[in-house]
């Protein structure tokens, strides 16, 4: 359960970057590299 709250936080966050501006680089590769820790678990 704890996972999927996670992942939950993580979709939410990226929700709300693609709305801000552009997200930077470093926020790109930070959700990248949480997506694949999730998927890797």
């Amino acid at each position: 359960m704890s996972q999927r709250k996670s992942f939950r936080q993580l979709i939410s966050l990226m929700m709300s970057m693609s709305t801000n501006d552009l997200p930077t680089k470093s926020d790109i590769n930070w959700v990248r590299r949480e997506i694949k820790k999730f998927f890797w678990l």
